[in-house]
Parts: structure tokens; sequence; C-alpha cells
């Protein structure tokens, strides 16, 4: 496993931990401004680091099938 696929991983972790939270949050109007702000910021950086990964595999060509 790579080092890029690691830090992925651990920002889909990240986001796994907090979602049933702010779903639950957002369902009973208790999810701040400033917490929506972050939480989207946390998605965009997911949302980054797995374009970057995407662009990566991408760019190592395919084994053919045994």
């Amino acid at each position: 496993m790579t080092p890029q696929t690691r830090e992925l991983l651990a920002a889909l972790a990240a986001l796994n931990q907090k979602i049933p939270e702010v779903a639950l949050s957002l369902l009973d109007g208790s999810l701040s401004t400033r917490r929506q702000h972050e939480f989207a910021e946390l998605l965009a950086e997911t949302s980054e680091l797995l374009h970057q990964h995407a662009r990566n595999r991408d760019a190592i060509p395919e084994r053919p099938d045994d």
C-alpha cells in the first residue's frame, strides 16, 4: 500500500466517523454553520485526495489479465 493510499484511507475513516453525528445534527437542526463549513472542508480535502489517487492510478499501466 502506498503512502498516498494510506492517507486517503485515513481521510475516509475520519469522514466515516463524523458522518453519523453530522447527519443527525442536520436532521435535528443543531449543526451550526461553522460546523457545516468545517465538514464541507473535510469533504473537499478528501475529494481532492481521491482525485489525486485516481490520477496516479491512471498513470500506472494496467497489467494484462493472467
